[in-house]
């Protein structure tokens, strides 16, 4: 759209004339002329059709996960000959999108086919698509007489996937002292890969089992025996309710459990265990029989799980997990822990017989400014420290019938399971040090 400031000046000029011919201010009217003969040259020189211009944008890297930072570059050309002059530049973000360092915003002189770029850093806080656009530009001449201004409907849309915790480093220890977590070998005959021992060949065996060289050694047929591979049941239970949601964005306690609960499930299946997941938001649903990563990675790409499995109440996730899983399954519960609720809930799993371990992500984790930032409200001050101490108490109770990890995650998953490891020495119990808050 095409906006004239030349009007006001030429009344100016008009009306300076026109009085000094009535006062016959002959003086005043010599000096008005020239004006008018360069407002006449600057409307003869100014290109009426007024610049085109064209924007292009795009983002690194390729793959955007929530949370974590984007350079988007915006890139403005002028595909005419003309001289548009001081071009304004305004990319406009979602309020979903944080803007990081850089600005969106940017003057600059642009000439005769020339293209110039604009960078800024972002950060997405909403998984799913986002939606960056469009770039509104205005070219104004040097006099200040004219000026254009027009709307480039130039959308990208950006998939941000979830951020998930690196499950190459991630080291989960084990939950009792007989039967350690992931992949164990059983030391017991069987159909399986990994070699057991020898013994004589009888009858009933594969050639393919006979070792030739043991034979040729002993003057008869010996046999390879192989170890049976046993594989473990594991069931991820992840808290997705709104009420266990603290922090903004991406950065708050439901998101950490689910990174960290799907970082874990990796592992799991890296280590050939099956996996089952049981999450709770507004009722409890499961998935049942994962054995590949490609499920996960589905998952992942999603940025959630299926609402229509959600067909159980939550108060029934202890019914749920002890009606659908065998005992000797390891149990891994990934949840703040905010309410009595789901404290009792995950002591009925851990009575029924179940090895459980509770990752409890930390309301008071450095990279929420909730529980940082100094409260002057007294009344605002008592009730935080109110909720930290019941968090506390529940994750002490807990953990004497559990493995509990207070888990702040500001810091990677593996890095907190690490420490603790090398803390305890690996022994199979972990246990908060102090009695429960109000024992």
């Amino acid at each position: 759209m095409r906006r004239n400031g030349g009007p006001v000046f030429l009344v100016a000029i008009m009306a300076i004339i026109v009085l000094g011919v009535a006062l016959r201010y002959w003086e005043v009217v010599a000096a008005a002329l020239p004006a008018m003969v360069i407002y006449g040259l600057i409307i003869v020189m100014h290109d009426m059709n007024g610049p085109k211009l064209t924007v292009r944008r795009w983002i690194e890297p390729d793959v955007v996960r929530a949370g974590k930072i984007a350079i988007v570059t915006v890139e403005v050309t002028n595909r005419r000959g003309n001289t548009p002059g001081l071009v304004e530049i305004y990319d406009v973000l979602p309020d979903t999108v944080e803007l990081v360092k850089g600005k969106n915003h940017r003057m600059f002189d642009l000439g005769p086919y020339e293209s110039k770029r604009i960078k800024y850093a972002v950060r997405f806080h909403v998984q799913g698509e986002n939606r960056l656009g469009p770039t509104r530009w205005r070219s104004l001449d040097r006099a200040a007489f004219f000026f254009d201004e027009g709307v480039a409907k130039a959308f990208t849309t950006v998939k941000v996937q979830r951020q998930v915790e690196d499950s190459r480093k991630l080291r989960l220890p084990s939950l009792s002292t007989h039967r350690p977590f992931g992949h164990t070998p059983a030391r017991i005959k069987g159909q399986g890969s990994d070699f057991y021992g020898l013994r004589e060949y009888v009858t009933t065996d594969s050639l393919r089992t006979i070792n030739w060289k043991a034979s040729a050694r002993r003057g008869k047929l010996i046999s390879k025996e192989f170890e049976d591979e046993r594989l473990g049941d594991v069931v991820l239970v992840i808290d997705m309710r709104p009420a266990s949601r603290v922090g903004e964005g991406s950065l708050n306690t439901v998101d950490a459990a689910v990174n960290g609960a799907l970082a874990v499930a990796q592992k799991v299946l890296m280590e050939r265990n099956r996996l089952s997941i049981v999450y709770m938001r507004k009722g409890v649903g499961w998935i049942r029989g994962i054995t590949s990563r490609r499920r996960i990675q589905e998952i992942v790409e999603k940025a959630d799980f299926p609402e229509e499995l959600e067909t159980s109440p939550i108060s029934w996730l202890p019914w749920t997990i002890r009606n659908s899983f065998p005992t000797k399954a390891h149990v891994i519960v990934f949840t703040p822990l905010l309410d009595d609720e789901m404290e009792r809930m995950v002591r009925e799993v851990a009575m029924v017989g179940y090895d459980t371990l509770l990752v409890s992500p930390s309301p008071a984790s450095t990279c929420i400014g909730l529980y940082r930032k100094p409260v002057t409200n007294a009344a605002l001050r008592a009730s935080r420290n109110l909720v930290l101490v019941q968090r506390k108490n529940r994750l002490l109770k807990l953990s004497k019938v559990m493995r509990v990890v207070d888990w702040n995650f500001g810091e990677a998953l593996a890095l907190t399971l690490k420490r603790i490891e090398r803390q305890k020495g690996g022994v199979a119990r972990w246990r908060m040090k102090g009695p429960p808050v109000g024992a």
